[in-house]
This record gives C-alpha cells, structure tokens and sequence, in this order.
C-alpha cells in the first residue's frame, strides 16, 4: 500500500517515523518513497528520520548488491550531499550503476573545485 501510495495518513505517519515492524532495507525504502508524499508533514518527518539514520546502518544498506536499485538512486540523488558518509558505501557496492557513479563523482569534483577557489 505505502508503495502504490495508498496507505492510510496514519499508516504513513509511522512508516515516516521509521516505526513500522519491517526490515531494515524496506525501512529505509518506505522512508524514500513518503519523502515525496503529498502531505508535507509526512514528507518532512521521512526526511528528517532520514538525515537521523545511524551511518553504520545506512552504509550496510548501500554496500548490499541486493539493495533495490530505487533505493540506490535516492540515495545518490537525496542523501549524498548532505551525508559524504555513505559515498564510499554506494561506489564500494558492485551493483551501484555506472550513470549514479558518474553523477557522484561529478558531484565531488566538483565540491572540490569550488573549495579551491574561494
């Protein structure tokens, strides 16, 4: 239901908590995708449990080749910027795509060249 986007607010206000009884990877999943809810308290509340996940327990996601490759794209593009933490995770894990790999290391390069002229 949380993936067709059809669960109950209050079922979504849990899931947005990180309280759902679910594995760690379907966690982090249902965190992504109610970060686009339509309901700006739940999208913010998923963000925020986010940005407060422990970085051992994100990198162990990231690094999994079994991870779904929506939740690797997420965190290349919504994570990695404000979390440098979990940049090695994604480019150590195998079936991390080559185009998000670019985008990363785009990205760091690019960190670095700004840093180097102010």
């Amino acid at each position: 239901m949380l993936r067709e986007g059809s669960a109950p607010a209050a079922i979504r206000r849990k899931g947005a908590e990180g309280s759902l009884p679910v594995s760690r990877p379907d966690k982090l999943e249902i965190l992504a995708i109610l970060s686009g809810d339509q309901e700006e308290s739940i999208r913010d509340k998923a963000l925020s449990t986010l940005a407060a996940c422990d970085a051992t327990e994100l990198q162990k996601t990231f690094s999994d080749p079994q991870t779904p490759p929506f939740l690797l794209d997420f965190a290349a593009r919504h994570l990695v910027p404000q979390r440098k933490d979990l940049t090695s995770a994604l480019l150590d894990n195998p079936a991390f795509p080559d185009h998000l790999r670019e985008l990363i290391q785009n990205s760091a390069a690019g960190a670095q060249a700004q840093q180097e002229t102010e």
